[in-house]
């Protein structure tokens, strides 16, 4: 089998959480071609899964090596470092993936919810700010949002975005939630 096939199959391997086969056709794929940045990426992913940290910040460290300017490896590596308990490192790999790549909402929410974790509330409100722009629709951003606002003390704008999140979705129960604890 080729390349492809080993990476088709490989991802649908992934998908159903079949992870020791997800990882043998991943292993496949770098065989036939070891400068395959998202096989490495991939091989990470299903380490990662299996809670194989060290095993994957190895694998995407290697994809980041064959393209360094891959934003969404960089959010890859801050999420094992983060379950790694790296902090500092995770959130530096987090700035490095919006810089690379302004438009990654993933990295973005993720960088805005990992640096409101550590007390940095005016870096988490400015990057889950520009993960609404992205996404506005997005009920995790909102959510987050509207914990950073709180964390700040700004309940008019938490309000405000309480209600932004019930005319997108009035059967969501979070908002209403959020909005009897303001």
């Amino acid at each position: 089998m080729n390349y492809d096939h080993w990476m088709q199959i490989g991802t649908e391997y992934l998908e159903t959480e079949q992870w020791a086969d997800a990882e043998n056709s991943f292993n496949e794929a770098i065989a036939s071609n070891p400068d395959s940045y998202a096989a490495w990426r991939f091989l990470s992913h299903v380490l990662d899964d299996q809670l194989r940290f060290i095993e994957a910040e190895s694998a995407i460290r290697h994809s980041l090596a064959i393209d360094e300017d891959h934003a969404p490896s960089w959010n890859t590596l801050a999420v094992i470092l983060d379950h790694q308990g790296n902090t500092g490192e995770a959130l530096n790999a987090l700035r490095q993936a919006t810089r690379l790549d302004p438009t990654h909402t993933r990295a973005w929410t993720n960088l805005g919810m990992k640096s409101g974790d550590e007390g940095l509330s005016e870096e988490s409100e400015e990057a889950l700010k520009k993960a609404i722009n992205l996404d506005p629709y997005s009920p995790l951003i909102l959510r987050e949002f509207v914990r950073t606002l709180k964390s700040q003390g700004k309940y008019q704008e938490s309000e405000d975005t309480c209600r932004q999140a019930i005319d997108l979705n009035p059967e969501a129960t979070w908002p209403w939630i959020e909005l009897a604890i303001l």
